[in-house]
């Protein structure tokens, strides 16, 4: 009897270990497409560029921008802003962010009130 829980300990023990070895092991790549559309106030401005987080990407602040979406899972619904002080024009600006972050697939899209605000709350994710 006493062999038996003994195996069964020593199972469900191997288990956990290997699950959390597996939580532990490295992430997939990452590979961003970020951009930001901005209202007939900004001339309906568009502006791109591809993010990596291995340098060799296009964003002028990778390191900062992929420590920033590091630090909220890549939500860029859970991005905070800064407080700092924005005019109160409307002028909306879309915030889009679409590929591979850390090998699971993301398209997310957020729309602020004017590029002041976008880069108060966004830091240097969409600082390019």
């Amino acid at each position: 009897m006493n062999s038996r829980i003994v195996a069964i300990a020593a199972f469900f023990f191997s288990f956990f270990a290997v699950a959390g070895a597996a939580q532990a092991a490295p992430a997939g790549p990452t590979g961003l497409v970020l951009s930001t559309h901005a209202s007939e106030v900004d001339d309906y401005r568009v502006k791109v560029t591809w993010l990596d987080c291995s340098g060799r990407d296009e964003h002028p602040r990778s390191a900062a921008a992929c420590a920033q979406l590091a630090a909220v899972s890549g939500d860029l619904a859970a991005l905070s802003g800064k407080d700092r002080p924005c005019p109160m024009i409307y002028a909306p600006v879309e915030a889009r962010m679409v590929g591979f972050w850390r090998g699971e697939w993301v398209s997310q899209t957020r729309t602020f009130p004017n590029s002041c605000v976008l880069a108060a709350h966004t830091g240097a994710v969409f600082d390019f």
